[in-house]
């Protein structure tokens, strides 16, 4: 069984330390909240960690657009955490994606929430991870709140 122990600061990056093996995943930019939400694969392997104050979108810069990043662990001796492809990036200002995550039990799958999306009607997106392309891929169409202030994906599992 691995142990991991998890320091965050809500001003900076947080540290993880696997097997008392330090290794820094930090912030893109300050502010941007890295570690707001995160979750583990059922091995421990893959991790996706939120930042929903990120304000890089796909398109440049948006306030607030907030991404997801998925790292996942080595285990060939070098103890490295390495990101899998690109972040998922929030499309809108104040959308908050990464707001709260969650990675399938083997990795293969991540839910991102936005709850600022859509004017604060919320959206959630499933993404697939495609080993050939090195990216993760939209599975399906995202799911969006019905009314202004659902907020939907303040919460995904």
């Amino acid at each position: 069984m691995r142990r991991y122990a998890l320091l965050l600061s809500p001003l900076d990056p947080f540290i993880l330390i696997p097997n008392a093996s330090g290794v820094v995943l930090g912030n893109a930019a300050a502010g941007d909240e890295s570690g707001w939400d995160l979750d583990l694969s059922d091995e421990g392997t893959r991790l996706v960690i939120g930042s929903a104050f990120s304000s890089v979108n796909q398109n440049g810069d948006a306030a607030n657009a907030g991404h997801a990043r998925v790292f996942e662990y080595s285990s060939d001796g070098s103890n490295a955490w390495t990101q899998m492809g690109y972040a998922v990036n929030g499309t809108e200002a104040n959308e908050l994606s990464g707001y709260a995550v969650a990675l399938s039990g083997d990795g293969t799958m991540m839910a991102m929430g936005a709850p600022g999306a859509l004017s604060g009607r919320g959206r959630l997106s499933v993404t697939e991870w495609d080993a050939a392309g090195n990216e993760w891929v939209a599975k399906g169409t995202a799911i969006v709140g019905v009314d202004v202030g659902d907020a939907l994906g303040v919460a995904v599992e």
